[in-house]
């Protein structure tokens, strides 16, 4: 037995009577509808734009959030990759600093010793 969420908090008296609520629209005193949607990278809300339904108000909000998951997904695909390439190459300066040195430098893989850990120093 399920119950939607919106029927629920109707009869316990809450929110909005006779309005369906959409993610990424609310409503102005003029009645106007806007559509927002926060960018959880930047840490802000980004304006859409204003619209005379709800419903043009939620399908601007669902376009942006496709188009910032979209954008999203591929720079962490990228970070991914980089933080992929990343640890081959320390498990690779690793392996060369054990091979010139002891085991005291394969604990502190960036030492000042080891020569390649020096000549890869930017």
């Amino acid at each position: 037995m399920y119950i939607k969420v919106a029927e629920a908090i109707r009869e316990m008296g809450g929110g909005d009577q006779g309005h369906q609520k959409y993610i990424g629209a609310r409503q102005r005193p003029s009645g106007r509808w806007v559509a927002e949607i926060k960018d959880s990278l930047q840490k802000v809300r980004l304006w859409l734009r204003t619209f005379d339904s709800a419903e043009e108000a939620a399908r601007a909000y669902d376009h942006a959030a496709r188009t910032l998951r979209r954008m999203l997904g591929q720079t962490l695909n990228c970070l991914i990759h980089l933080v992929v390439i990343l640890t081959i190459f320390h498990r690779f300066l690793l392996r060369k600093c054990a091979k010139q040195k002891s085991l005291k430098t394969l604990l502190v893989p960036l030492n000042a010793s080891c020569s390649i850990a020096k000549a890869l120093v930017f």
